[in-house]
């Protein structure tokens, strides 16, 4: 029989934060634990790396430096918006204007449905490689090469101070017609999966 436990010592971020925050607070999930400064390390190392794959595909696309300057002023803050609202909150209301400024400094775009077109498709890029590399560490770049993060959540929640596996006890049990009886002390508030693996 495995035993997995999730209570106030065991398979908690929100615990093990708590225990490790430097002033203590009356925050209940602490506040700058090591869990925080694990997901702030994370997070800003794939913002990084994400902005430097989109500004890679606009130069890909074949806009100046310049026009990626002035697109990353103008619609920074677009970045931060989930994709699904991105046109219509953000990129919509800027787009005609901010066209003509890019449409003045080179030869391409050629007009601004393609300029529209590429704002949205390097969202694209910026999302989707944040997420895989916010998430799982790693990313394949829409130019095939591996782009990789010393932090990311997966690894944060496989710590043996937060995962399930941290908690993890194996006992050997009776099962006798199919059926075994066993008693768990368990603390108030807690939470314990059971696995039992037949013969």
């Amino acid at each position: 029989m495995i035993t997995y436990l999730i209570d106030k010592n065991h398979s908690n971020s929100c615990g093990y934060n708590k225990k490790t925050e430097e002033i203590q607070t009356d925050t209940p999930c602490g506040n700058n634990g090591i869990v925080d400064k694990l997901v702030m390390q994370a997070k800003s190392e794939t913002q990084e790396k994400a902005l430097f794959e989109a500004v890679t595909y606009l130069k890909y696309k074949g806009y100046l430096q310049s026009q990626i300057d002035i697109i990353a002023e103008q619609l920074r803050n677009c970045f931060q918006i989930s994709r699904g609202s991105i046109f219509k909150d953000c990129i919509s209301p800027s787009i005609e204007s901010i066209c003509s400024q890019i449409m003045s400094l080179g030869s391409y775009p050629p007009d601004c449905t393609v300029f529209e077109q590429d704002v949205i498709e390097c969202n694209n890029v910026y999302h989707n490689t944040y997420d895989n590399l916010f998430f799982s560490g790693n990313h394949t770049s829409f130019s095939g090469q591996a782009i990789n993060v010393p932090m990311w959540i997966d690894k944060i929640n496989n710590d043996p101070n937060i995962s399930l596996e941290g908690s993890k006890q194996t006992k050997q049990i009776n099962i006798i017609n199919g059926s075994c009886q066993e008693t768990l002390f368990l603390q108030p508030y807690s939470v314990a999966l059971v696995e039992i693996i037949m013969p």
